[in-house]
């Protein structure tokens, strides 16, 4: 089996979601995944993009909007760094 592929009850152990959560919210197209042999799976890229949803979400932002964060914050920092790099 692809080790990216995670099953849908790893997910629920990790988040505390219920699977029936999960699965509603795959049949809502909030997550992909696929089913092999009666269980559901989704790859560790959608899982992701799910927890970043739920953590933008928790402060009212869109995904777009908590990932243009990050990569501003990733900015400044390497900016930082390269400024104080410079004075050495």
């Amino acid at each position: 089996m692809n080790k990216d592929l995670i099953r849908i009850k790893v997910i629920s152990e990790k988040t505390g979601l219920s699977t029936a959560t999960i699965r509603n919210y795959i049949k809502q197209k909030k997550l992909r995944a696929i089913k092999i042999g009666g269980n559901y799976y989704t790859t560790l890229e959608d899982y992701n993009k799910l927890i970043l949803t739920f953590y933008a979400n928790d402060i009212g932002l869109t995904l777009e909007q908590f990932k243009a964060g990050i990569i501003k914050l990733r900015q400044e920092e390497y900016a930082k760094r390269n400024v104080s790099e410079n004075r050495c």
